[in-house]
């Protein structure tokens, strides 16, 4: 099927959060990445359909341009983008990266609020890994609330949270949970790195560059709990965004969607 079918039929979905398939919710995300950043039809089409429509793409103020981090400082690029103009081509491109990343994003906040619980209820994690599990799962919250600002301010709309699953086993063993937190962070710091070059607003790149430092401080941590070297590696190595896509593709539950502004859901 051309990009173009996959664009009407994906105009044709509806809106808000009904049933989403993980294949469709994959398929998307990887054409509206590989089709924006490719320079191909999407980015035509989706540029075209919101002028035709009288879309302002301008990036305009909003209240997201407010927010703080949970330390309490302003999130590095995002309030500058509410103050720029922008061709359209380029904010399109940079959304496609956004909510790519704010999938990334769901998925690893998801992980960390669920493991917590379950430490609440079990107390299989060691003080220090229970700490770490903490404040991983407040800055990955905090990641999700960033991008989605910045998605509203440069006038994008985030994409529906999807459901996730995960191995029983982190929820009852300190390795397990490790293992996997390694490999969610060391792909979040991949992704990141490789889709820096396709970003062409300088505020979303300040943005994104902000949250990748923090992704790398993240797997340094997982990885020194580990007993292994913080950086394991003497370059960070970047994946394709479809790669991203690919690694996350298991954890995504078929037919399962959960409102956007929440984290975590019933039961593990």
């Amino acid at each position: 099927m051309k990009i173009q079918d996959e664009i009407n039929d994906q105009s044709a979905m509806p809106a808000g959060n009904e049933t989403l398939s993980r294949r469709g919710l994959l398929r998307n995300a990887g054409l509206l990445a590989g089709g924006v950043l490719a320079g191909g039809s999407m980015l035509r089409a989706t540029t075209a359909r919101a002028e035709g429509a009288g879309v302002d793409t301008t990036v305009g103020d909003g209240t997201a341009a407010t927010m703080s981090t949970a330390s309490g400082g302003p999130v590095p690029g995002l309030a500058k983008a509410g103050q720029r103009k922008a061709s359209p081509q380029r904010v399109v491109n940079d959304l496609a990266i956004l909510n790519s990343a704010l999938l990334l994003e769901y998925l690893e906040a998801e992980f960390y609020t669920r493991v917590v619980q379950a430490d609440m209820q079990r107390a299989y994690l060691s003080e220090p890994v229970r700490q770490a599990a903490l404040t991983l799962q407040r800055d990955e919250i905090t990641h999700v609330q960033a991008i989605s600002a910045m998605i509203q301010q440069l006038g994008g709309t985030p994409i529906a949270k999807p459901g996730f699953q995960f191995p029983g086993a982190i929820f009852i063993s300190p390795l397990a949970f490790l293992s996997l937190s390694a490999s969610l962070e060391e792909t979040g710091v991949s992704t990141y790195l490789g889709a820096a070059p396709k970003v062409q607003l300088k505020d979303v790149l300040k943005f994104a560059a902000s949250i990748y430092g923090i992704e790398t401080r993240h797997a340094g941590l997982i990885h020194y709990l580990q007993g292994e070297l913080l950086a394991p590696h003497d370059m960070e190595m970047p994946i394709t965004i479809e790669e991203a896509l690919a690694r996350a593709n298991p954890y995504i539950v078929k037919d399962q969607v959960t409102p956007n502004g929440m984290v975590g859901g019933a039961g593990f």
